[in-house]
C-alpha cells in the first residue's frame, strides 16, 4: 500500500478522524491496562490483610487453648493434691462410723475422681487440637 497525501479538506479530515480514533484507542488500552494492574495490586493487598487476619484468629484460638490447658493442669494438681486428704478423712469416717460423713466424702471422692478424668481427656484433646494449630 503507497501512503499519498491527502487531496482535498474532508480527506485531511478522514485523516485526523482515523488519527484521533487510534489515538483514543491507544489511550482506552493504556488505562485498561492501569484499571487492570491496580485491580491486581488492590486484590494483592487484599489477600495479604486476609492472611495475616486469618493468622490473628489462629494465634488467638491457640492462645486460648494454652491458657484453657494452663487452667485445666492447675485444676487437675489441685484435685490430686485434695484426693488424699480426702481418703484420709473417709478412712477417719469409717473408723469412728460415721456414716452420713462417710457417704458425703465417698461421694466427693467419686465426683473429685470424675473430675480428673473428665480433665485428663479434655487435656488430651486440647493436646491434640494444639498440634493441629501448630
Amino acid at each position: 500500500m503507497i501512503l499519498m497525501a491527502p487531496d482535498s479538506a474532508s480527506d485531511w479530515i478522514g485523516v485526523g478522524v482515523e488519527a484521533v480514533a487510534a489515538l483514543a484507542t491507544i489511550a482506552t488500552v493504556i488505562v485498561a491496562i492501569f484499571v487492570a494492574v491496580r485491580a491486581d495490586r488492590r486484590a494483592d493487598a487484599a489477600e495479604k490483610r486476609a492472611d495475616v487476619a486469618e493468622q490473628k484468629l489462629l494465634k488467638a484460638e491457640l492462645d486460648r487453648r494454652r491458657m484453657q490447658t494452663v487452667e485445666l493442669r492447675m485444676e487437675l494438681r489441685k484435685l490430686r493434691g485434695d484426693l488424699p486428704t480426702h481418703e484420709h478423712w473417709l478412712s477417719v469416717a469409717e473408723s469412728y462410723g460415721d456414716e452420713p460423713r462417710k457417704a458425703a466424702l465417698g461421694s466427693e471422692l467419686g465426683v473429685m475422681r470424675e473430675r480428673i478424668s473428665l480433665i485428663e481427656e479434655i487435656l488430651a484433646e486440647l493436646g491434640a487440637l494444639e498440634a493441629e494449630l501448630e
